[in-house]
C-alpha cells in the first residue's frame, strides 16, 4: 500500500460523502443526551441498541451544522421528532437516503420555527439527517430512533465510536476512539489486551505488514455486531529523524501539482515543477544575478518555474523529530514572484510551514512563512518581479521531540494566469551547540552559534549587547555567555543558550538504558551526558555537549550519532568505549567501561479465578483466559527474573432485569444505590451491582433507571382593564401539559391543552399548570397562580392646606381609599417656567413634604394601581409669596440707633402708596417708594411723642387685578 494512505496530507472530501462511508461498526450508547458540536458527526446503529435518541437545549453564536447517522442494516425502523427554533428564517432539517447502492437522495426537508413529529415515515438502511440552525438562533427539541426488530441476539452495552489508527510507523501505531467503558479489549493479531482510557500504542509490531484490528468493550466482546473492526498497515521503515530535500523519490516525500487555487489535485513529481537542482555555475533564468543554488552547497530544489497558467506546486517531507541526532533545521532558499498588483489572495506566493503528522499546524506563529508578492516587502526588485536572494533562517525543533513532523512548501502563481511564482531551497540539520575554535589550557577567544538566526550576545544582563552576529570575542574569561537566536522572519520567535568561556576540555560520559520485552533480546540506548569541563575532571555545570562523540562497542561495530542504540541478541558484559571532542577534534576524552545485561529464571504460573471484574496482576489487569503472558520482575540491573501467567477465568455474566424510571419528587433506592433527582435534564443511568454465585464468583446485575428532572413553570398574566379579561400564558418545557381550577371556571372546558388561557373570572380563581413527560402523569410538576376579578381602582385625593405661604412651606396628601393597593405618589413643582419633579411608589396613604420656597405652585399626583388596572388623581396648591412687614414703634432722637426711622418692608408688591396720619388725622407722610423712611419730622419739624397711623395701599403679584389696603399703628417716642 502507497505511502499515502497512511498519512492525512490533503484529504478533501465532501461531507455528506464521508458520512456514506463511515464505518458501519460505529455507534452511539442506547440513548444518547448531548448537545452535538458543531460540525460533529453522530452515529445511530441497531446494532448497538433498539433505540437511541439526541436531545438538544443550546443556543449558537455562530451558523450551526450537525449531521446524524442511523444505520437501519436490513432492519426497519422510524424516526420521529419535536423540534423548535427560536427564529423561523433559514433553520432546517434534511432528511438523505443514505443507501450507497442507490446513491444519496433527499427525502425530506423540514424548515421554520416549530415542526412536531418531523419524520415519522418507516425507513430501512441507511438515513442521514443535517440539521442547520443560524447564527443567534437557539435549537429545542430531539430526534428519536427506533427499530421494529430486535433479531440481533444482543445488543451493545457500552458506546464505542471515532475509532481510528494514527501515527503509524515500521514498528508502532496509535489506536484512539471515544468511549463511555472503562474496560476496552483489543485484538491485532501480535497481541490482546485490556486497556482504560481512550486510546493505545500498539508496539512489537513487523514493517510492511497488514494487521487487522478489532476493538470492543469488554462486557461486549461475544457479539459481533458490537465489534469495532479495521486494517493498517506499517510503513518499510520509520520516518529519518532529518530529510535531504534534494531526494524527491525518497517515500517520506510527497509532491503534488494543481492549480493555484488547490495545488494538491495531483500527487507525483512533475518534471519542471519539482526539479532538482545540481549545476553549481547556474544562475536563474529570469534574475540572472540569482544562482540556482546557494554559494557553498552543490545541489537544491527549484519548486514551481517561470511558466504562467495559474499553476500551484508543493512538496511535503515526513520525520521524526530527535533531538539527540539534530535539534535545528536550517532552511535555505530564494524566490522569485511577479508582482501583478492584483489582491493579496491572488497574488503569486510562497511559503513553507510545519505540520504535525495529522497535518494540522503545529505552531502558525513560529514554525511557519508566508511570502505574497508585493511591493511593500522589502525584496530586490527588477521590473515587476520581486525577488529574494540566498536567506538562512533556523527553525528550533527541540519544543517537537519525538513527535513525527510533516514540512511542507508550497509555490503558487496568480490566480489570473498571466503572472508566475517559484522558489528555490534546501534544507539542512545540525545540533544545538555553540562551538569554539579553541579548547584545553587555554581560555576561549571566540565563541560561534549556528548560523541562520538573529544573534543578542550578552553575559549577565541581557539589556547588555555584546554582538549582533553568530561569533563573539570573549572579553571575560572563566564566565558564562548567552546567547538569544530569535527567527530572521520572525523575530519574536528563539530561544537561548549559554557556554562556558573559560578553559575548555571534553569530558566522556554516557548512560546505558536497557529496553528488553523478553529478557533474551535487548535494545540499549545510550543516552550521551558527555559536557564541557573547565579542568578535564568536572563538569563546568553549563550543560553544555560536547561537539562530537564516536562510538565503540566491539570489533565491527563503531557509531559516530551522539546518541546511538545498540541492539544486542544475548544477555552478558558489553565493552563500550566513548571520544568525545571538541574544537573540530581538537581536544578529546576517552571513557572506556563495559555494560552488563542481566540475566533470568523463569517460573510458570497456574491460576483459575474469579474475575470480579478487577482481577490483576503487576498493575495489568486481565479479564480472559490468559496463557504464555511473561511478567519480569526487574533487579537493580535488568530484570532477573521472569514469571509466566497461565490463567482461567470464570467470566461473570451481565443481566439487564429491565427498565425503571425514576422522578424528582419521589427518591430512588436499588441494591445500595439511593439519588433524590436534582438533575436538570433528562438522564438515562445503568445501576450495577454484584453478587456472588454459588462458585464464589461474580453474578452481575444491572437496571436502566430513566431519570425524570423537575419541570421549570412560569406564567404570564396580562389583564385588558376595558373588556375585563385577563390572558392567562403557562410556560413548561414539557411534551404534555394541561389546565385545573377551583373554584371550576366554565372557561376551560375544551381548552385544558392550550398554552394559553383567556379568562373572566367573578370570584378569586386558583388556576394550577400540571406539566408531565407522559400523559399518564408519572413525574408531574405543578404550579398555581391566583386571579381576582378584573377591577378598575380609583385615585382619590385630598391635600392640606388650601394654599401656602412663605412661613408654611410645609403640606399634606392623602389617599382617601383605603385598600391594599399599590400606589406612586409624583410631586411637581413650578419654578420659573421650569419643572421640578419628585417620583415614590410606597403603600403608605399619606405623605408630608416641604417645597424650596422658590417655587411658584404644587402639583401632587396619585397613581393606583391593582396590579392589572391603574386610576390617578392630581391637586394643586398654590403659593401665596405677599409679606408686609412694619415695625410698631421706633426712636427718631436716637440718630445711634437702627430703629431711628419708620420703614415697611413688603415683598411680593406691584405697586405701594404710604400714608402717614397723627390722631387728628392730618396727613404727616406721603411716599410711593417704600424704601424712602419717614424719620418722624412733619415739614422739617419733630412731630410729638405718640402714636400715628399708616395707610399701605397696593397691589400684590398674587392677584394682580385686586387693589389692597393695609393699615396699622407705630408709636414714635422722643
Amino acid at each position: 500500500m502507497d505511502i499515502d494512505a497512511h498519512r492525512r496530507i490533503f484529504l478533501r472530501i465532501i461531507l455528506p460523502l464521508l458520512l456514506l462511508l463511515a464505518p458501519t461498526g460505529t455507534a452511539t450508547a442506547q440513548t444518547i443526551v448531548t448537545n452535538m458540536v458543531n460540525g460533529d458527526t453522530v452515529h445511530v446503529s441497531n446494532c448497538r441498541s433498539n433505540r437511541g435518541s439526541i436531545l438538544f437545549n443550546q443556543s449558537n453564536t455562530e451558523n450551526f451544522d450537525g449531521w446524524v447517522v442511523v444505520d437501519f442494516y436490513d432492519q426497519i425502523g422510524y424516526i420521529n421528532g419535536i423540534w423548535g427554533f427560536s427564529t423561523s428564517s433559514d433553520n432546517y432539517i434534511d432528511l438523505w437516503d443514505g443507501g450507497i447502492l442507490t446513491g444519496t437522495r433527499l427525502v425530506n426537508h423540514v424548515g421554520g420555527l416549530l415542526n412536531n413529529n418531523v419524520f415519522d415515515t418507516i425507513y430501512s438502511g441507511r438515513m442521514i439527517l443535517h440539521v442547520h440552525c443560524n447564527a443567534d438562533t437557539a435549537i429545542r427539541g430531539s430526534l428519536n430512533f427506533t427499530w421494529w426488530s430486535d433479531s440481533l441476539s444482543s445488543t451493545c452495552d457500552y458506546s464505542l465510536h471515532t475509532v481510528r489508527v494514527c501515527n503509524i510507523s515500521a514498528t508502532t501505531a496509535m489506536v484512539l476512539w471515544h468511549t463511555n467503558s472503562d474496560s476496552i479489549m483489543i485484538d491485532y493479531g501480535a497481541g490482546r489486551h485490556m486497556t482504560t482510557g481512550n486510546g493505545a500504542l500498539l508496539v512489537g509490531l513487523d514493517s510492511a505488514t497488514t494487521y487487522t484490528l478489532h476493538v470492543n468493550t469488554w462486557s461486549d466482546r461475544s457479539k459481533p455486531c458490537c465489534e469495532y473492526t479495521t486494517e493498517f498497515t506499517t510503513l518499510n521503515v520509520d520516518p529519518p529523524t532529518s530529510f535531504d530535500a534534494t531526494d524527491l523519490e525518497s517515500p517520506f516525500a510527497t509532491c503534488t501539482t494543481g492549480p493555484a487555487d488547490t495545488v494538491y489535485d495531483t500527487v507525483g513529481i512533475v518534471l519542471g515543477r519539482h526539479t532538482v537542482m545540481t549545476d553549481v555555475t547556474e544562475y536563474d533564468p529570469v534574475i540572472h544575478q540569482l544562482r540556482t543554488i546557494p554559494p557553498g552547497f552543490n545541489s537544491s530544489v527549484r519548486l514551481g518555474n517561470a511558466a504562467v497558467g495559474a499553476q500551484g506546486e508543493s512538496i511535503t517531507y515526513f520525520m521524526r523529530v530527535d533531538t539527540n541526532v539534530c535539534d535545528i533545521m536550517l532552511l535555505r532558499y530564494a524566490a522569485v514572484l511577479q508582482d501583478p498588483a492584483h489582491s493579496p489572495s491572488n497574488q503569486p506566493s510562497f511559503s513553507f510551514a510545519i505540520y504535525d503528522e495529522n497535518m494540522e499546524p503545529i505552531d502558525p506563529e513560529c514554525g511557519a512563512a508566508h511570502f505574497v508578492s508585493s511591493f511593500d516587502m522589502g525584496w530586490n526588485r527588477e521590473g515587476s518581479t520581486m525577488w529574494k536572494d540566498w536567506t538562512t533562517v533556523g527553525f528550533d525543533l527541540t519544543p517537537y521531540h519525538g513527535r513525527f513532523i510533516n514540512v511542507q512548501f508550497i509555490t503558487r502563481d496568480c490566480l489570473a494566469g498571466a503572472h508566475f511564482g517559484y522558489a528555490y531551497f534546501r534544507t539542512d540539520f545540525i545540533r544545538k551547540a555553540i562551538t569554539s575554535p579553541q579548547c584545553g589550557a587555554n581560555a576561549t577567544s571566540t565563541l560561534i552559534a549556528p548560523e541562520g538566526f538573529n544573534y543578542h550576545w550578552y553575559t549577565d544582563d541581557p539589556s547588555d549587547t555584546l554582538s549582533t552576529t553568530p561569533s563573539v570575542n570573549i572579553t571575560q574569561g572563566n564566565t558564562y555567555y548567552y546567547c538569544h537566536m530569535s527567527y530572521i522572519e520572525n523575530p519574536e520567535c528563539g530561544f537561548t543558550m549559554g557556554v562556558y568561556s573559560g578553559q575548555r576540555f571534553p569530558l566522556a560520559d554516557f548512560e546505558p538504558v536497557i529496553v528488553t520485552n523478553d529478557c533474551i533480546h535487548f535494545n540499549v540506548y545510550f543516552n550521551n551526558l558527555s559536557t564541557v569541563s573547565d579542568d578535564g575532571i568536572h563538569p563546568s555545570g553549563s550543560g553544555e555537549p560536547c561537539d562530537s562523540s564516536w562510538w565503540w562497542f566491539g570489533p565491527g561495530q563503531t557509531s559516530s550519532e551522539y546518541c546511538p542504540t545498540v541492539s544486542y541478541d544475548t544477555t552478558g558484559t558489553y565493552p563500550v568505549v566513548l571520544i568525545s571532542s571538541l574544537a573540530h577534534g581538537q581536544c578529546q576524552d576517552t571513557l572506556m567501561t563495559t555494560i552488563t545485561l542481566p540475566t533470568f529464571v523463569n517460573y510458570d504460573e497456574y491460576y483459575r479465578v474469579c474475575d470480579s471484574m478487577t482481577w490483576s496482576r503487576t498493575g495489568d489487569t486481565y479479564y480472559y483466559d490468559t496463557f504464555g503472558v511473561v511478567d519480569v520482575h526487574p533487579a537493580p540491573n535488568g530484570c532477573d527474573t521472569a514469571y509466566t501467567l497461565n490463567l482461567k477465568v470464570n467470566h461473570s455474566v451481565l443481566n439487564i432485569l429491565g427498565t425503571d424510571t425514576s422522578c424528582w419528587s419521589t427518591p430512588y433506592v436499588w441494591h445500595g444505590h439511593t439519588f433524590s433527582d436534582t438533575n436538570s435534564v433528562l438522564l438515562y443511568d445503568r445501576l450495577v451491582d454484584t453478587m456472588l454465585t454459588v462458585a464464589r464468583c461474580d453474578s452481575v446485575v444491572a437496571i436502566d433507571v430513566l431519570r425524570y428532572p423537575k419541570i421549570p413553570i412560569s406564567f404570564d398574566a396580562n389583564a385588558d382593564c376595558i373588556i375585563k379579561q385577563y390572558r392567562l400564558v403557562g410556560n413548561a418545557n414539557a411534551p404534555y401539559t394541561h389546565w385545573s381550577s377551583s373554584p371550576p371556571d366554565p372557561a376551560i372546558d375544551g381548552h385544558e391543552f392550550d398554552s394559553v388561557l383567556i379568562l373572566s373570572p367573578e370570584v378569586n380563581t386558583n388556576y394550577k399548570l400540571t406539566a408531565d413527560f407522559s400523559p399518564s402523569g408519572i413525574c408531574p410538576t405543578r404550579d398555581s397562580i391566583t386571579l381576582e376579578p378584573v377591577s378598575f381602582p380609583t385615585a382619590y385625593l385630598r391635600v392640606s392646606p388650601e394654599y401656602m405661604t412663605l412661613e408654611n412651606l410645609e403640606f399634606d396628601a392623602y389617599d382617601m381609599d383605603n385598600t391594599d393597593h399599590w400606589r406612586s405618589w409624583t410631586i411637581r413643582g413650578f419654578s420659573g417656567g421650569n419643572v421640578v419633579s419628585e417620583g415614590s411608589a410606597t403603600p403608605d396613604p399619606h405623605i408630608h413634604r416641604y417645597i424650596m420656597p422658590d417655587i411658584d405652585s404644587v402639583r401632587i399626583g396619585l397613581a393606583v394601581n391593582n396590579g392589572y388596572c391603574y386610576d390617578t388623581n392630581w391637586q394643586s396648591i398654590p403659593l401665596i409669596c405677599t409679606t408686609i412687614w412694619a415695625p410698631n414703634i421706633f426712636t427718631p432722637d436716637l440718630y445711634d440707633t437702627e430703629n431711628n426711622r419708620f420703614q415697611i418692608i413688603a415683598r411680593g408688591l406691584l405697586t405701594a402708596e404710604l400714608n402717614i396720619y397723627n390722631r387728628e388725622g392730618l396727613l404727616m407722610f406721603h411716599t410711593t417708594d417704600l424704601e424712602q423712611p419717614w424719620d418722624g419730622t412733619h415739614n422739617g419739624r419733630p412731630c410729638m411723642q405718640g402714636a400715628y397711623v399708616w395707610h399701605l395701599h397696593y397691589v400684590s403679584a398674587d392677584f394682580p387685578d385686586k387693589p389692597q389696603v393695609a393699615v396699622g399703628t407705630v408709636t414714635l417716642i422722643q
